[in-house]
């Protein structure tokens, strides 16, 4: 249904101190933090039937992976996030965009790369590198935008 929607987290399901929570427009590929209780409004016009949702709700539990910064780190245009075991590095405007997302060990040494062409958003899953820390790069052109990340050991 077309119309002018709010997303309040203390409108949700109690959920646990300790989760960040990110809505993901799917469009855009924009990720926006609503961790601190901040609002979300947005129109929608009609959409068709059987469409996709525009939008993903993340519930990140803090103890999953650690980047000692906030969920997202935003440099210029790029943005980078860790959320649901996953690496996400997108433009923070509308416009696609070509980058490579990087996963780097200690040794420096690239262990995962995903390089793509006129998109909005690049995803790499943390699910099978082992725990550690590891170096996370998005490139587009001169841009870029790089944050340390430290995946814990599987209970």
């Amino acid at each position: 249904v077309a119309g002018i929607y709010t997303i309040t987290p203390s409108e949700m399901s109690p959920f646990s101190t300790g989760q960040s929570i990110l809505l993901e427009d799917l469009t855009t590929g924009i990720m926006h933090d609503l961790t601190g209780g901040q609002s979300f409004t947005v129109s929608l016009p009609v959409l068709p039937l059987n469409s996709p949702a525009p939008f993903r709700l993340h519930f990140i539990n803090s103890f999953q992976i650690t980047t000692g910064l906030a969920p997202i780190l935003t440099s210029g245009a790029l943005t980078l996030c860790v959320a649901n075991n996953s690496v996400i590095g997108g433009s923070s405007t509308e416009d696609v965009f070509n980058a490579t997302l990087t996963i780097y060990n200690l040794q420096g040494k690239a262990i995962r790369m995903l390089t793509g062409h006129e998109q909005h958003v690049y995803e790499l899953s943390l699910s099978e590198i082992p725990a550690g820390m590891f170096l996370v790069r998005l490139e587009s052109g001169s841009n870029n935008l790089s944050r340390k990340i430290i995946k814990p050991l599987s209970n």
